[in-house]
């Protein structure tokens, strides 16, 4: 069985300098979500034989991250990576996953996750299986299948119902978060991934318009972004140092002051 995982690396510290969050600003960690998927296949593998090939798209760190699926039992790992493809939205990145797996039929099974952590759509998977006219399942939980089979079996949560569909091969999951545990990296297979190389891939690799990849594929725009920060206490008093606001210093101090007083009552 020859299945395609994607995968996405986000920042680690989610900001961003300007409209676009560009990742290359960022370290990066592979989508927690995605691992779930990844996960999935693997199985699949084990039971069944075959290849994980995993495929992102991204700026060149995303190599790191990339690294530990092989570590963890992929057989190959792909990244697109071209300035081309920077700045693209959920449409522009699904038709240029489609066009790289394409490049890699056949294949059998694409693995996706419920959606990223950093932009939540949940939209890659099911654009994927559009551009590449395949039949397509979201919010997968168990994947089950006979080996030589032309179908495939697939668990789907709906609401309070588990429901099973069965798909004809190929075919495309997006696999639920939690529906599985990851598996952790082992000594051995860190070692190999050591040695193995990420393949490279840019537009001229791809038989596809570079007009429809990148921003200026990108239907949609971010026109705002706002990093929300969590309020507490210890975050209040820092804003009312910086509000230079006599009222919100002298409440501060009166608060310290009842602190250090309480501290004292104590015997501390």
């Amino acid at each position: 069985m020859e299945i395609v995982v994607c995968l996405k690396q986000i920042p680690v510290m989610e900001s961003a300098s300007d409209n676009l969050a560009g990742r290359d600003q960022f370290e990066l960690r592979n989508n927690l979500n995605d691992m779930f998927a990844l996960e999935a296949a693997l199985k699949l593998k084990e039971t069944y034989g075959g290849r994980v090939a995993c495929i992102s798209m991204g700026p060149a760190q995303c190599a790191g991250p990339l690294k530990e699926a092989l570590g963890l039992g992929a057989d190959r790992a792909i990244l697109l990576s071209s300035p081309v493809f920077a700045g693209a939205d959920t449409l522009a990145t699904s038709y240029t996953l489609a066009a790289s797996i394409r490049k890699l039929s056949p294949y059998d099974l694409i693995f996706t996750g419920e959606q990223s952590s950093d932009g939540e759509t949940g939209q890659v998977g099911p654009e994927i299986a559009e551009y590449l006219g395949i039949p397509h399942l979201t919010r997968v939980i168990d994947v089950r299948y006979e080996d030589g089979s032309p179908e495939i079996s697939a668990i789907k949560e709906s609401g309070d119902c588990e429901l099973e569909y069965v798909l004809p091969l190929p075919a495309l999951f997006s696999v639920r978060k939690h529906s599985n545990r990851p598996r952790l990296p082992t000594i051995r297979g860190t070692l190999r991934a050591r040695r193995e190389t990420i393949t490279i891939w840019t537009e001229e690799h791809l038989a596809a318009d570079p007009g429809r990849m990148g921003l200026q594929g990108s239907p949609t725009r971010v026109l705002e972004m706002t990093r929300l920060v969590k309020a507490g206490k210890r975050q209040e008093a820092e804003l009312s140092i910086f509000e230079e606001d006599t009222a919100c210093v002298s409440r501060l101090v009166s608060r310290l002051g009842l602190i250090r007083a309480k501290g004292q009552e104590g015997g501390g």
